[in-house]
């Protein structure tokens, strides 16, 4: 009886060890996901944003999936990076472009709400997601986001081109023209990706 008292009491520690261990484990995960990825802190975020990129957006792993048509693999890859960097943009326009390809358009809708969700104060997560609704057929509502994104940040260029082509898209060629003019006094040289680029950069 003793014996057993003192076994039990032995597994109850051991237990509560590894409930502990456990706990630490996710609350030092939980410390590192759902990053700012246009307010990073310090060096270890940076560090942590490096590695994933470097790790999960690489030939090796996402653009090898991706080269093979297994797009379900590489949308695992860009999910892996938006769990630390919910508003990531090239993993938001991959995954959306990957999940378009992969012929389920819905999987990307959650991601894009939940950046905004976390990190509504960005112009560009906004136009984004805009220009991917206007891609699905939701017109009326991507066209509310780019309107949003506007409003945000009035000197984002790209969210104009993208208005210009949702407009147009939507059959109002007057004000898809003057979303285009708006674009292209803004600098917009006709290159969206390379307007992400510069934007990322000014973040």
């Amino acid at each position: 009886m003793v014996m057993n008292k003192i076994v039990g009491k032995r597994i109850l520690g051991f237990s509560f060890m590894i409930s502990a261990a456990l706990f630490i484990c996710v609350s030092a995960q939980a410390d590192v996901l759902n990053k700012n990825y246009f307010d990073l802190k310090d060096r270890q975020e940076l560090i942590l944003l490096g590695n994933v990129e470097r790790y999960h957006l690489s030939p090796e792993k996402f653009w090898k999936w991706y080269s093979a048509g297994k797009f379900y693999l590489a949308i695992d890859e860009i999910k892996f990076v938006l769990r630390y960097f919910p508003n990531h943009p090239n993993a938001l326009e991959l995954l959306g472009f990957t999940a378009k390809l992969n012929k389920t358009p819905a999987l990307a809708i959650p991601y894009f709400e939940n950046a905004l969700s976390l990190y509504p104060q960005y112009g560009l997560t906004h136009a984004q997601y805009g220009k991917y609704l206007v891609e699905i057929g939701s017109l009326e509502e991507g066209i509310t986001r780019l309107k949003k994104a506007i409003e945000i940040d009035p000197k984002l260029a790209v969210a104009y081109e993208w208005l210009s082509k949702a407009y147009s898209k939507s059959g109002d060629m007057e004000l898809g023209r003057q979303a285009a003019e708006k674009a292209k006094e803004l600098g917009y040289k006709g290159k969206a990706e390379k307007e992400l680029k510069n934007n990322e950069t000014e973040n």
